[in-house]
This record gives C-alpha cells, sequence and structure tokens, in this order.
C-alpha cells in the first residue's frame, strides 16, 4: 500500500519539463523601463560633517579648518545592470553647491 501511494505521488507531482523560450526576434520593440535614482552626499573635514559655511571643524591632528565654498561635480555616470553590465546615463551630469542644500 505505501509503495502504491509513494509511486502515485511520484507520478502526480511530475510534470514536463518547460522549454526555454524562443529568442527574442532583435526587431521586436521592448518595454523600457523608467525608475529614479538619487544621491545623498555629505562634505566631510576628517570625520566631521560640515553643515555650514565658516563654522571651524577640528581635525585628528588638531589643525582648524572652516569651508567657505564646498562643490562636488559628478559626471559620466553609469547604471550597473543585475548582470554585471553598465549603462551610461544620458546627460547625467550633478553639481552639487552646499549652500544650496538642506
Amino acid at each position: 500500500m505505501i509503495v502504491l501511494l509513494f509511486l502515485s505521488l511520484t507520478i502526480i507531482a511530475c510534470k514536463e519539463k518547460e522549454d526555454d523560450p524562443e529568442p527574442m526576434d532583435p526587431g521586436t520593440p521592448v518595454e523600457i523601463k523608467k525608475g529614479t535614482f538619487a544621491f545623498h552626499l555629505h562634505s566631510y573635514i576628517d570625520e566631521s560633517e560640515v553643515d555650514l559655511y565658516n563654522i571651524p571643524y577640528q581635525t585628528l591632528d588638531g589643525r582648524t579648518i572652516s569651508l567657505s565654498l564646498a562643490q562636488l561635480y559628478i559626471s559620466e555616470i553609469e547604471a550597473e545592470h543585475t548582470d554585471g553590465s553598465f549603462h551610461p546615463v544620458e546627460s547625467s551630469v550633478v553639481l552639487k553647491v552646499l549652500d544650496k542644500e538642506t
């Protein structure tokens, strides 16, 4: 009885493996999914985050430094796909100026 039950369950559980789908024709239109991403950037003097201009910050070696202008320019941004390939982000330039950020 147990053998018969085991064979029945095995037959029921087995199903034919589906074939791989046909490769897509290169001329077939592809839906392009769009998304957004954001940068979260900070300015630092040594280990101290700079929040305001003209505020004295102490470095680990005892120097006192203050910033009057902090800018960061980023270009040629690429998005990495899950397969490890890269896709350039068109017209991607970021200029971060500390006094214009919250």
